[in-house]
């Protein structure tokens, strides 16, 4: 399964960590191979900062361990102002968020937005 979340509000961390660790979870369980990314556009990659609340960073360590890739927008991160040194070193950044999206939809990825 090749999953794509797409994040563009901050407040919504929780949720779609929530329902990607119980995405895993099932995956594994009945050992079915995944490939789930998230994209977080605009105000959603305040969630990367390497200054933000611990709990989400553990949460989002934590499914990085378990193969989960996280993306950010770089145009999101110039618009916010935010430096590539501020925020987690495992995320990836991409040129543009939404033509991120639309290649992995463009190769099969299910596409989620929370």
């Amino acid at each position: 399964m090749n999953i794509l979340y797409h994040i563009d509000d901050k407040n919504k961390w929780d949720l779609v960590l929530k329902n990607i660790e119980e995405m895993v979870d099932y995956y594994e369980e009945h050992q079915i191979d995944y490939d789930i990314e998230v994209v977080a556009v605009d105000e959603a990659i305040l969630g990367y900062q390497k200054k933000v609340n611990s709990n989400l960073y553990k949460k989002i360590e934590n499914l990085f361990a378990r193969q989960v890739s996280f993306l950010a927008c770089h145009s999101a991160l110039k618009e916010l102002d935010i430096q590539m040194n501020d925020i987690f070193d495992f995320v990836y950044v991409v040129p543009n968020g939404m033509v991120e999206i639309a290649q992995k939809q463009a190769i099969g990825f299910s596409y989620i937005k929370i």
